[in-house]
C-alpha cells in the first residue's frame, strides 16, 4: 500500500518538476535621442545552467504606442538589433505588431547574454512589449532549445514596466525612417564555454612549458667536453655521475647539460681514445672539460 502511494505521489508531482529552465528578460531601456523620442530596449536570454544552440523569440506590441526603427536599411523589411548571444540571427523581422527572431550557434551558450535590442520611437509614456510565452513546451511561442535534445528550455519571461520620458515628438513617418541608429559593436560577440575552456587549457600548457624551460635554465648548467690539444668538441663522451647510477652522453657539439646539484660531486669522464678522468670534486666554475688523447 505504501509503495503504491509513493508511485501515485511521484506521478502527480513529476510533471510539475522540470529539470530544464531558461528565461527571456526585458532589462535596461536606453534613451538614444530626446529630440526624436528614440529608445532601445534590451532583451536578455538566460539558460540558467543549461546549454543552448538555438532560440526563437516572439514579442508583441501596440502599433499606436511605438514605431520600431529599422536596424538594417539594406535588408528588405524592418529588423531589430541582434545581440551577442548567438552567431547567426537567421530570421529577424518585424511583422505587423510582432517581432520574430530565430538565432543559432554552431557551438552553444550557457548563462545570460544579450539576445537583442529593440530600437523604437515612443508615442506614449508606458509602451508595452510582451514576450509571447504560452506555457511550458509550447513550440508555437518563444523557445530556447537545449543543445543535445533540442527540448524547449523556456520556463519563464520577465517583461519590464517601461516608462519613457519623451514621447511627444510628433515625427512624420519620413522623419522616423531617417533616424540613424548607433553602429553595433561586433566585438561584443562572446566566446562559448568550450572556447573559454580550450583557451584556458592552452594558456596553462604554455605557462607550464615556460616554467619548465625556466627551471631547466636555472637548475642546470651546460658543459662542453673538448680535446685538450685541439680544443675540438668531443661528441659521444660518457659522463658517469656520483654514485654510478646515472650517466650522460654529450651531443654532437660535445655538450651536455647537468643538474647543478651534481656540479660538485664525483664524476668519471671517459671516451674511447682518450684518458679517463675521475673528477672527485665535480666540475669547477669553468664550463669546459678537457680530455687528453691516449
Amino acid at each position: 500500500m505504501n509503495r503504491l502511494l509513493l508511485v501515485l505521489v511521484f506521478v502527480l508531482i513529476a510533471p510539475m518538476v522540470k529539470i530544464h529552465a531558461a528565461s527571456y528578460i526585458q532589462d535596461n531601456i536606453v534613451s538614444l535621442n530626446d529630440d526624436d523620442c528614440s529608445y532601445t530596449l534590451d532583451i536578455f536570454i538566460d539558460t540558467e545552467g543549461k546549454y543552448s544552440n538555438s532560440a526563437d523569440l516572439i514579442i508583441k506590441y501596440n502599433l499606436t504606442e511605438v514605431t520600431i526603427l529599422d536596424a538594417d536599411p539594406l535588408v528588405d523589411g524592418v529588423q531589430i538589433i541582434p545581440g551577442n548571444a548567438y552567431e547567426s540571427y537567421v530570421y529577424n523581422r518585424v511583422e505587423g505588431n510582432q517581432i520574430k527572431i530565430t538565432a543559432v550557434r554552431f557551438d552553444s551558450i550557457n548563462g545570460r547574454y544579450l539576445f537583442a535590442k529593440i530600437p523604437f520611437v515612443a508615442h506614449t509614456k508606458n509602451p508595452v512589449f510582451q514576450i509571447q510565452f504560452d506555457g511550458l513546451d509550447n513550440t508555437y511561442d518563444s523557445n530556447i532549445a537545449e543543445l543535445t535534445t533540442s527540448l524547449d528550455l523556456l520556463t519563464s519571461v520577465h517583461n519590464l514596466p517601461i516608462q519613457t520620458s519623451n514621447y511627444e515628438c510628433s515625427l512624420t513617418p519620413n522623419q522616423i525612417n531617417n533616424i540613424v541608429l548607433p553602429v553595433k559593436d561586433s566585438s561584443e560577440t562572446p566566446m562559448s564555454i568550450e572556447t573559454i575552456v580550450l583557451f584556458t587549457v592552452l594558456v596553462l600548457v604554455l605557462l607550464l612549458a615556460i616554467l619548465l624551460l625556466i627551471s631547466k635554465l636555472l637548475l642546470t648548467k651546460r658543459i662542453t667536453v673538448e680535446n685538450s690539444k685541439t680544443h675540438q668538441p668531443l661528441a659521444g663522451t660518457i659522463i658517469l655521475l656520483s654514485d654510478n647510477s646515472k650517466y650522460i652522453i654529450t651531443d654532437k657539439n660535445g655538450q651536455f647539460r647537468v643538474s647543478r646539484r651534481y656540479l660538485k660531486k664525483k664524476m668519471i669522464v671517459s671516451k674511447q681514445g682518450y684518458q679517463e678522468q675521475a673528477l672527485d670534486n665535480g666540475i669547477g666554475s669553468n664550463n669546459k672539460l678537457l680530455l687528453t688523447p691516449s
